[in-house]
């Protein structure tokens, strides 16, 4: 009997649980539903169908903040998205502008994006940046790409004009959350830099005439008051001072327009086989007189090992030794020297060196000397001097390089023949002209 009483509970309890499920199915299960059809909605980023509250039935009073949720939702949408649109005309408008030629396309060369002035280089006719996938402009892609692993200058034989190149930059857009894999190419007309580089000639030119007539000018009344006064001791210094004044213009105008040739590629070398040991006696004879008169010693040391012959432009190396001396004997102090050498440094490459020597310290001040040095905090590290920087721009065009250390200038210049690959012969018979390396 107990046992019956038993199974009869536990049977009831069941039959109660099932029929507590089968209500909370038929009052609840359809609004879970739709909760989780909406949610799955707003997860994928539809939101415009409104939330029902009849599908909700007694959980309808959720309806509303639902609703709202979704209004919210899909105003924060709507702003985002227009913002993207905006962003995305302004990016257009400003690549469409560019003038190099921008190209997205993909590793196939299938192109997905281009704007006007690449449509000139590659020959591509289209009326917007949308993607072009001809076979004629996957192909010419394609030949731009694999050119490109060969030189940076690629040849544009479709763009409409004779002989149009352009410099190629390519950059692999990779992102991370996708395996397509995107390259960015960017086209420069070459010609439109050769226009640029020409522009930039003329300006200087016509600068160099309009500074060179009064620079000219002024050494011409010089000479005028030099002749017709008589001047004394105190006067003849006031000439001198601005007859040296007056050359330190010309020769700071002159290394400006020859440094923006050299950084433009344009300055060419007319080299020949130049003595470098007479070469360094030229230059310092004219600065004993000024190092004399500011009581310094100008020391010429030319060691037995020296280069018998150096092929170099002999005009800018001569104005390379004049400019280092002019800072030189500018730094030196009075009772100090400047030490101006030439030595091989091993048998494919010649030393010329500037080193300003300080004037000896007396016993009885070197304490005091040293005391003061020490005290001191150490200078910050200052650009170089601009006739310096145009020296070592020189240096770097003959093949060498410019070493600046404290007081002391050091050019180090090639012992060898010009290359054969230079462009063609100028000036006198035998002078090579070289383009900048």
């Amino acid at each position: 009997m107990n046992e019956l009483g038993v199974l009869a509970a536990a049977g009831g309890l069941l039959f109660g649980y099932a029929a507590a499920w089968w209500w909370f199915r038929r009052q609840w299960g359809a609004p879970l539903k739709e909760i989780d059809r909406v949610l799955g909605q707003w997860a994928q980023g539809d939101l415009t169908e409104p939330v029902s509250a009849e599908r909700l039935g007694p959980a309808r009073r959720l309806a509303g903040p639902l609703e709202r949720a979704r209004a919210e939702q899909w105003r924060c949408f709507n702003e985002g998205l227009r913002e993207v649109t905006l962003e995305r005309l302004r990016l257009e408008a400003l690549v469409r502008h560019f003038e190099d030629g921008v190209v997205l396309c993909n590793l196939r060369g299938e192109v997905l994006r281009l704007n006007p002035a690449a449509q000139r280089l590659l020959g591509i006719a289209m009326d917007d940046l949308s993607g072009v996938n001809t076979p004629e402009a996957r192909a010419e892609v394609q030949r731009v790409l694999s050119s490109h692993t060969q030189s940076e200058l690629v040849e544009m034989p479709r763009a409409g004009w004779p002989g149009a190149a352009a410099y190629v930059s390519v950059s692999v857009l990779a992102p991370g959350h996708t395996d397509d894999v995107s390259v960015l190419l960017i086209l420069r007309d070459a010609s439109a830099r050769k226009r640029l580089d020409r522009v930039n000639e003329e300006f200087f030119q016509s600068v160099a005439e309009q500074l060179r007539a009064p620079v000219s000018a002024l050494k011409g009344y010089l000479d005028l008051l030099e002749n017709s006064l008589k001047p004394d001791k105190r006067q003849r210094g006031y000439l001198d001072a601005i007859a040296q004044s007056r050359g330190d213009l010309a020769a700071s105008l002159e290394d400006a327009l020859d440094s923006a040739r050299i950084d433009m590629g344009q300055l060419s070398l007319s080299a020949m086989p130049v003595d470098p040991a007479e070469l360094l006696r030229r230059a310092a004879e004219p600065f004993k007189p000024r190092a004399q008169d500011k009581g310094v010693r100008l020391e010429l040391k030319i060691a037995d090992d020296r280069p018998s012959s150096l092929d170099v432009d002999e005009r800018l190396i001569g104005r390379l030794l004049e400019r280092l001396l002019v800072e030189a004997l500018a730094a030196a102090r009075r009772g100090g020297s400047v030490e101006f050498g030439l030595a091989a440094v091993g048998p494919s490459q010649a030393q010329i060196w500037v080193a300003i020597l300080s004037a000896p310290i007396a016993a009885a001040g070197a304490a005091a000397a040293f005391e003061a040095a020490a005290s001191k905090k150490a200078a910050p590290v200052k650009e170089l001097p601009r006739a310096v920087e145009f020296c070592r721009k020189v240096a770097r065009l003959h093949g060498g390089d410019l070493d600046a250390e404290p007081a002391r200038w050091t050019v180090r210049l090639p012992i060898r023949q010009w290359p054969a690959r230079a462009s063609g012969l100028t000036g006198e018979e035998g002078s090579v002209t070289l383009a900048r390396r």
